[in-house]
């Protein structure tokens, strides 16, 4: 025996999952067939096909559909369904209605295909008379909606123009907040029905699944609540998706619902922009009310058209009210495009972002600086909302007028930012701009306690029993702010637009100087080597004709003491131009890389270098010693500067001491060098290593304030970093940062 659907037990933990999309029933206005898409053989039929072609459904189950259709031409019906079955599966393309004759009464065939399967549902046609009437009214209709001159008035003649088309008591145009409550914002009723206009529903009212359903079928009839609804029988043990249904039955908790509201039947039309449900025509009759296949067509159209007519009314209205906004953004694009800063002439200047969009305050966030303008969260707290923004899923903007719902921390700060408009500059780099508004505490009207109630079973199980009182129910809403436009998000964009080009405009300017800068560099290092080398020459014959005219015996003391004077200067230009050639040299050189083993190589300066530099008490010790990956000579270099430095400049106090020890930390070799010596002041810890500066003078200590700059190029070309920690009297403590191979590219 073919199976039925059983229903499910609804309850507290179940309710938005309802399968409302497969009941196992149609309602009795009409019948139905299922059929496979691929060989049409029968898998569906509902049990009151009986009541109108006088057969026994169950014998016509997995039977070519070719048998009712011999059945139906017994009924008088002349139209060729298989043959149109057969042309929307070549095409996809399903023209409804097919008119029907049974035994002389009018039908319209609704065809609809999903998941493999043709459903053939078959409803009273009015005559052809009717259809024409009908034509006209819509007709006329579409005029005099269109002709409203503002949302409000759109929203009104579209319910009256309904309510006349369908003939219901009660019309309402219903708007889906962004929770999925509604609110009614538009009504045309009887006279003697009370008014719901301006109440809010619950999301419950009309579940998730259901609102998925509409979006699916933009037509809903419930012609009668007290309907003895007719089962769907099958040998199939999978039910049968019935969300393009238009016989479809309905869930028993909204049956009561509707009871609960004395209505007894109910007409829906939904409202799309693109694919999201705004809203729905919600319509209400207190008597049974069958509405024939056309009457819903051409109700669906008006739906379509108001949509359309809202939506572009409502955005003409939001940028008449923001046409002040429009020019103060104008100015604003001006400061930035002839400000070289792009913060300064965001939020320093004349206008600022606080005044492109209606907000209470403004943050830019760039360049890992917070800047904040009127009544905004304290920068730490920004900083929290932008990881929290960042880590989200959320697109390029971001728009929330209860931004505490979302993000519990700002409950603190709801008198500023209740609500929250942001765009992303970029995600990675954590640059936003954002724009606030304080919380503003609202009375909301609903129509009866939103909390659905539910009855404890006899078995313990929470079951959902829908509202039975609407009566007017008002709640305190606090932590939101007033809602933002669609067009402040297009603002928002359009400002984000703009600040994106004028950040690549400056990054395209910078990348042209630094080439620039590169061509000039590489000159000057040329420059620096051929002066440098020229040198060389007549400085080799000004020492050399020192060190003759040094030992002639004719000479007094004092032209004696100004050759000396002459050869030790000579000796120390030639010093300084050797470190200069040193210095362009290294632009020029490639690295030579190989694995330089450290512990000999600083065995050998710890050896060396203080016999070099004539220090006899130093305590030198050596701890860790990673090899590093490198250029052998520019190594040797590196560690003979840096170590001479902290032998000289320790080699004044008491007990000279310097050590060196490197660590692996996974991606880099570091080593760090630590003398006892004078210090460096940190004001010129950022100039240290600067061509030719020094810190102390020749007297003191020999230097040519080239080294620290020749080892910083040689890290540089490395890849590597260098850096230090010294205070004057505190000694001094070098970090040099070698990549290890996997690390370089």
């Amino acid at each position: 025996m073919p199976g039925n659907l059983m229903q499910p037990t609804i309850d507290l933990s179940n309710c938005d999952k309802e399968p409302i999309h497969i009941p196992g029933k149609i309602q009795s206005h009409g019948f139905l067939f299922a059929v496979n898409d691929t060989d049409f053989v029968v898998t569906h039929i509902s049990r009151n096909v009986s009541d109108v072609l006088s057969i026994n459904g169950e014998d016509f189950l997995d039977q070519p559909f070719a048998d009712l259709e011999n059945v139906l031409s017994g009924k008088g019906n002349t139209a060729n369904i298989t043959q149109a079955l057969t042309k929307i599966k070549d095409s996809a393309d399903i023209i409804n209605p097919i008119k029907i004759t049974i035994d002389g009464d009018l039908y319209n065939l609704i065809i609809s295909h999903n998941e493999q399967k043709f459903l053939l549902e078959f409803e009273h046609s009015p005559a052809y008379a009717a259809e024409l009437e009908l034509q006209r009214v819509i007709g006329k209709s579409f005029s005099e909606i269109i002709s409203g001159v503002n949302t409000s008035e759109l929203l009104s003649r579209a319910a009256q123009h309904v309510k006349q088309l369908i003939g219901y008591d009660r019309v309402m145009i219903y708007q889906f907040n962004t929770d999925g409550h509604g609110e009614v914002i538009a009504e045309a009723k009887n006279d003697q029905i009370e008014s719901l206009m301006n109440l809010h529903f619950p999301a419950s009212d009309i579940p998730r699944q259901a609102r998925e359903l509409y979006k699916k079928q933009l037509t809903r009839i419930i012609a009668d609540v007290n309907d003895n609804t007719a089962d769907v029988i099958s040998f199939e043990t999978e039910p049968l998706d019935m969300s393009c249904s238009e016989l479809r039955a309905v869930s028993p908790v909204h049956i009561q619902y509707l009871k609960n509201m004395h209505v007894q039947a109910s007409f829906s039309i939904s409202l799309m922009r693109g694919d999201h449900l705004w809203g729905l025509i919600a319509c209400h009759s207190d008597t049974p009310k069958f509405i024939d296949y056309s009457s819903r067509q051409a109700s669906k159209l008006v739906g379509k058209i108001l949509s359309y007519s809202y939506d572009f009314i409502k955005q003409s209205e939001e940028r008449d009210n923001q046409k002040d906004y429009i020019i103060t953004q104008e100015k604003l694009f001006s400061q930035l495009r002839e400000s070289r800063d792009i913060a300064d002439a965001l939020t320093n200047q004349a206008i600022t972002l606080k005044d492109v969009i209606d907000c209470s305050g403004a943050a830019f966030v760039i360049d890992d600086q917070v800047h904040l303008k009127g009544n905004t969260p304290a920068e730490a707290e920004v900083r929290e909302l932008i990881k929290w923004l960042a880590a989200s899923n959320s697109g390029p903007i971001y728009c929330t007028s209860e931004l505490s719902a979302h993000f519990e921390p700002a409950s603190s700060y709801k008198d500023s930012a209740s609500g929250l408009l942001a765009t992303a500059i970029s995600k990675e780099r954590g640059e936003y701009i954002m724009w606030f508004r304080p919380e503003i505490v609202q009375q909301k009207i609903w129509a009866g306690d939103p909390q659905k109630p539910a009855d404890i079973s006899t078995d313990g199980t929470l079951t959902i029993s829908p509202r039975t009182s609407f009566a007017s129910w008002s709640q305190m809403i606090k932590g939101s702010s007033k809602d933002w436009m669609k067009v402040e998000e297009e603002f928002a964009q359009k400002i984000l637009s703009e600040i994106i080009s004028s950040i690549n405009q400056r990054a395209a300017e910078t990348r042209l100087l630094n080439e620039k800068l590169k061509t000039a560099y590489e000159e000057l290092d040329k420059f620096s080597y051929t002066i440098s080398h020229d040198l060389k020459n007549p400085l080799a014959v000004i020492k050399s004709y020192s060190e003759i005219l040094e030992y002639n015996k004719t000479l007094d003391d004092r032209s004696k003491t100004i050759v000396k004077k002459i050869l030790a200067s000579a000796v120390k230009m030639n010093h300084l131009i050797n470190e200069v050639l040193k210095y362009s040299k290294i632009g020029r050189e490639n690295v030579n890389y190989s694995m330089v083993k450290m512990e000999p190589l600083l065995a050998e300066l710890q050896a060396d270098l203080p016999v070099g530099l004539n220090v006899t008490n130093l305590d030198f010790n050596i701890a860790g010693t990673p090899n590093v990956y490198g250029d052998p000579t520019m190594i040797l270099q590196v560690f003979t500067n840096l170590l001479s430095n902290a032998i000289k400049y320790s080699s004044k106090t008491e007990k000279p001491e310097v050590s060196i020890g490197g660590n692996d930390d996974g991606a880099e070799i570091i080593y760090t060098i630590i003398d006892n010596g004078i210090g460096i002041d940190p004001s010129s810890h950022s100039r240290i290593f600067d061509l030719f500066l020094r810190l102390h003078p020749v007297s003191e200590f020999e230097g040519t304030g080239v080294g620290l700059a020749i080892v910083k190029r040689m890290i540089e070309k490395h890849k590597g970093r260098i850096w230090l920690e010294s205070e004057p009297g505190k000694g001094s403590r070098f970090y040099v940062a070698f990549p290890k191979p996997d690390n370089l590219n």
